[in-house]
């Protein structure tokens, strides 16, 4: 296994929830409940992510470089370490 570290974008909802997204898994989105909840849901739901593309034989993404990650209005970046099979 090898240590990777991936982006992942936080927004604030209008339901007071923190909507989380992966540059690199397209699509891919979780919720936390808090700034500090975000990092454990983030890390939780991207080992999860990981673990059934390889299990499905599939290639798993690279962390894409941060130069290419647009923010929007009131998102913040976060660094997320994973396991990677």
């Amino acid at each position: 296994m090898r240590k990777m570290i991936y982006p992942a974008i936080v927004k604030q909802q209008e339901t007071d929830l923190l909507q989380i997204r992966y540059p690199d898994f397209p699509g891919c989105f979780s919720t936390a409940a808090s700034d500090a909840e975000s990092f454990q849901v983030a890390g939780s739901w991207l080992r999860e992510h990981i673990t059934a593309i390889a299990e499905a034989g599939l290639p798993i993404p690279a962390p894409g470089k941060l130069s290419t990650i647009d923010l929007g209005v009131e998102e913040s970046l976060i660094f997320v370490e994973v396991l990677r099979p």
